[in-house]
């Protein structure tokens, strides 16, 4: 069985998996970050023996940083966000948390004095806690084409999530990605796609919808984020979940929040050019289908806010961890193999991928 530790805090339900939040700032480096005092075995164990190995190892890619998950975000502290990071802890099976199973990767591996450490605080997790709901669909055999992930089972009856998918040789690429809510209507935040080969997951690398949060009437649809996300290294039979960190029926809010652009200026110069020249005529509001999948509406307004809008609308389809995966350069590419009616020349792609890259090196450079 595929479970990973749930913890409700404030509201509602929280989920779990490997990269949640951008904040900007990484946990501190030498306090336990409690908000509470710890109340239990497990959550002193936490404070005083694996929370100065997390952050003296882990704070500076997955504090916040677009270089990897942020699974160390303090939202409201470190302690919680990890507890409730989607398959970062398996209760069930301690021994194969993503916490000790990732390995060399771009940081370091733990030594076996530290995986102890860190095993010996997930089960006493294990021993604190009976498994509880995880906020996570199961996981599905995904077909070339539409595909529907219904969310009747984690907290929202009769809504779904939708997404056309393309199989390509280094991965698979979601586009049209949305959701409809059902009778209640819907509430979500984070969203977080995980792919499975057996029962091992690999989420999202660079969760793209860290940052969403929906609120949609009954019976309405809406896109998330930028409704396009490419997941690499998706072997041909993987399946396909998703976490939410929060779910229920909707509130009445109606809004949903995406990331902001940190260098709209350098967007201006580089990016804008290549956009204006070759996507405005179908994405700027003439092909209403075209519009609706990437809005360039405000491409052409110099103004502050124009240009804000624009970049955020043009960020959703970035893949700050790994550019290359991003949907803004894949969708043009003549030698993508991703499905679009626009397709560079060989000789004039490039051109366009110099100006996208340089303007997305600067966002990911940004504080």
């Amino acid at each position: 069985m595929r479970t990973a530790l749930a913890v409700v805090l404030l509201s509602g339900c929280t989920g779990l998996v490997d990269g949640w939040g951008a904040d900007p700032t990484p946990p501190a480096a030498d306090e336990p970050d409690a908000a509470l005092p710890p109340t239990s075995a497990a959550r002193a164990k936490f404070d005083q023996d694996v929370l100065p190995l997390v952050n003296g190892t882990c704070a500076g890619c997955h504090g916040g940083s677009p270089v990897g998950p942020a699974w160390m975000k303090p939202d409201p502290d470190v302690y919680s966000t990890m507890v409730a990071y989607p398959h970062l802890l398996e209760l069930e099976s301690p021994a194969t948390s993503l916490l000790l199973t990732k390995g060399q990767h771009q940081g370091p591996a733990w030594s076996v004095e530290q995986a102890a450490t860190i095993l010996a605080w997930i089960q006493l997790e294990h021993d604190e806690h009976p498994t509880e709901m995880v906020v996570e669909t199961g996981a599905v055999d995904i077909v070339a084409g539409p595909n529907t992930l219904t969310l009747d089972m984690i907290g929202s009856t009769g809504s779904s999530v939708s997404f056309t998918a393309q199989k390509l040789t280094y991965g698979l690429y979601l586009s049209k990605i949305s959701v409809t809510a059902g009778p209640e209507g819907i509430h979500f935040k984070h969203p977080l796609f995980v792919t499975w080969n057996g029962t091992t997951p690999t989420p999202d690398a660079g969760d793209s919808f860290d940052t969403v949060e929906m609120d949609l009437a009954a019976g309405k649809t809406g896109s998330v984020g930028g409704g396009l996300l490419m997941l690499a290294n998706v072997g041909a039979t993987d399946q396909l979940s998703i976490s939410f960190k929060q779910i229920s029926k909707s509130v009445g809010t109606g809004t949903t929040t995406l990331a902001g652009c940190k260098v709209v200026t350098s967007f201006t110069n580089n990016a804008r050019p290549p956009l204006s020249t070759n996507c405005v005529t179908c994405h700027g509001g003439a092909n209403s289908g075209a519009t609706s999948a990437v809005d360039m509406t405000k491409i052409n307004d110099t103004s502050t806010t124009g240009q804000a809008s624009a970049c955020g609308q043009i960020l959703g389809r970035v893949n700050l961890t790994t550019p290359d995966a991003s949907g803004i350069l894949l969708a043009p590419d003549p030698a993508s193999g991703v499905s679009h009616p626009f397709k560079f020349a060989a000789t004039a792609y490039p051109a366009f991928k110099t100006s996208m890259t340089t303007w997305i090196s600067a966002e990911k450079a940004a504080p």
